[in-house]
């Protein structure tokens, strides 16, 4: 079936001045919609309006009512839409109004219960309508907050480390903060010489993050695996290195201490960004095979300096790592290039 917008976007044209006008174009799709065969010639038809609808949002006299026609198709046809596409003003607005109890509470309580780095990351949270919000985005911070009084009315002492479990049960995969996790648990275990001590305290964390009830259904970033298979994974490698350190175990030894002065590094004309881009494509292609990436990450900020960068931080490489940004991908591409001209020499 061939599918053209012109007769709405006809309808557009004659009725901008009129209130009226977004009710006709809104009566036009939900006819045509219904009238569809089958459910995939539906999903067509309406993710082809929704693209038009926030391409023409850009013009300034055409935006209040594309908007408003754009959140008609959001509430009446959401599950048909592209959940990647941006949501409308108006469904940010509707989004925040549904939240906005919630997230008064969690401005009220959280600043002086977490870390600055934490609250840092919770403000993709607390913000929805400064947040790039896709309706993915825009389902997952509904059920966050619609989950929020449940965790507010259990804990009688709120705590940072119980709002990490509920973060994790919510499934809040963004990387920043699964790194952050990470750098917990590792701090905590460093504290420990005994590899038992070191092994039960990472068992006592895969028992407190990764049982119980767990959100599945939705997710913080659609593009990251679920956070508690990720610390799941992690934790159980951990736990295997301990129960091999405990055999060679001596409590009587003393602490072998590496100068890193002395670590000779490899350096490279690549920035920190492209070392990650690298990395992460070697990582995607099955090159490097490494499970755990922070795992692999801390080898490289410790093997690799660049010429502006004598030691590369771990966690800016790790958020680079997830994060490529259109720049780097575009440089990384004329060093590939060159590369294979290398070995076609």
């Amino acid at each position: 079936m061939k599918y053209n917008l012109k007769p709405i976007d006809d309808l557009i044209n004659e009725n901008w001045g009129e209130e009226s006008g977004v009710e006709k174009i809104v009566k036009e799709i939900r006819d045509t919609a219904f009238g569809l065969r089958t459910e995939e010639e539906t999903k067509l038809y309406l993710q082809k309006h929704q693209f038009a609808l926030n391409q023409s949002k850009d013009k300034c006299v055409a935006a209040a009512n594309c908007d408003k026609v754009l959140y008609f198709l959001e509430t009446y046809f959401w599950n048909y839409l592209d959940s990647k596409s941006p949501i409308s003003d108006q469904g940010k607005q509707a989004l925040y109004r549904h939240c906005e109890l919630a997230i008064g509470q969690a401005v009220q309580l959280l600043p002086n219960l977490l870390s600055k780095k934490l609250w840092h990351q919770t403000d993709v949270l607390l913000n929805p309508l400064k947040v790039h919000c896709t309706i993915d985005r825009a389902n997952y911070l509904k059920a966050f907050w619609e989950s929020w009084p449940d965790y507010f009315l259990f804990h009688e002492e709120h705590t940072e480390d119980n709002f990490i479990s509920f973060l994790i049960s919510q499934n809040f995969n963004s990387p920043s903060f699964y790194g952050y996790v990470l750098e917990c648990i590792t701090k905590e275990t460093n504290n420990a010489d005994d590899p038992l001590l070191q092994k039960q305290l990472l068992e006592k964390c895969l028992k407190k993050y990764c049982t119980g009830p767990k959100r599945i259904d939705l997710c913080h970033t659609p593009s990251m695996t679920n956070v508690f298979d990720m610390l799941e994974r992690w934790l159980l490698v951990e736990i295997k290195k301990c129960k091999k350190k405990q055999r060679s175990y001596d409590p009587r030894q003393t602490t072998l201490v590496v100068d890193q002065a002395n670590v000779h590094k490899i350096e490279i004309s690549l920035s920190v960004s492209q070392l990650a881009c690298l990395f992460r494509i070697m990582n995607q292609t099955d090159i490097i095979t490494n499970e755990v990436h922070r795992e692999m990450l801390e080898t490289v900020s410790k093997t690799f300096k660049t010429k502006k960068t004598e030691n590369i931080a771990l966690e800016s490489l790790y958020n680079k790592f997830f994060n490529i940004e259109a720049g780097t991908k575009d440089s990384m591409k004329q060093v590939l290039k060159q590369l294979l001209r290398e070995l076609d020499q």
